[in-house]
């Protein structure tokens, strides 16, 4: 795995990416919006601030991946659609798009649903917490005002990763957490 990705972040990088070739993302180029070099639908509609999750959201997984999170409609049952779009990463060959992907209310937190699932709750700070499948990549949003978002003026979380070092080794090399 190391060899085909570089490292462990690579893998979670393109599998990130891949999860959202369920969805659908723009016909062309005009149909689109750059928000701070993240592409969005030139029509997104996202709920309104009436419902926890209204907004769209901005951050980055792992402090380094730009993601944008707009629920678009979430029925009374809890089921929907949300716009996810992923800024560019040309470390690990990830291209900046956006989906429309299925998405759900599914134990108080708003699962966006690829291939592996995105969890996202909301921390008590008022931010949006988002987990990749089962702990691949952590992510810190934002809401963010969609005019803003629409002219890319959007304030990105500034986070940070820190890895511990361990006495575990594997293929020769020291394993962090």
């Amino acid at each position: 795995v190391m060899a085909l990705f570089g490292s462990w972040e690579g893998l979670l990088f393109v599998l990130l990416a891949g999860v959202l070739f369920c969805g659908t993302g723009p016909a062309r180029a005009a149909d689109t919006l750059d928000a701070g070099g993240v592409p969005l639908p030139a029509d997104i509609a996202p709920i309104g601030a009436g419902s926890p999750y209204g907004g769209p959201w901005a951050g980055a997984f792992d402090g380094s991946l730009k993601v944008i999170l707009a629920p678009e409609r979430l029925s009374h049952s809890g089921r929907g659609q949300a716009v996810y779009a992923i800024g560019d990463n040309p470390r690990h060959g990830i291209e900046a798009s956006w989906y429309r992907l299925p998405a759900a209310i599914e134990d108080d937190a708003l699962v966006v649903k690829g291939r592996l699932p995105i969890t996202f709750r909301l921390s008590p700070t008022g931010r949006l917490r988002g987990v990749f499948g089962q702990g691949f990549g952590f992510a810190v949003l934002t809401r963010q005002p969609l005019d803003a978002v629409k002219d890319g003026d959007i304030e990105w979380v500034d986070a940070e990763t820190i890895m511990l070092a361990t006495a575990l080794e594997e293929d020769g090399a020291p394993v962090r957490l």
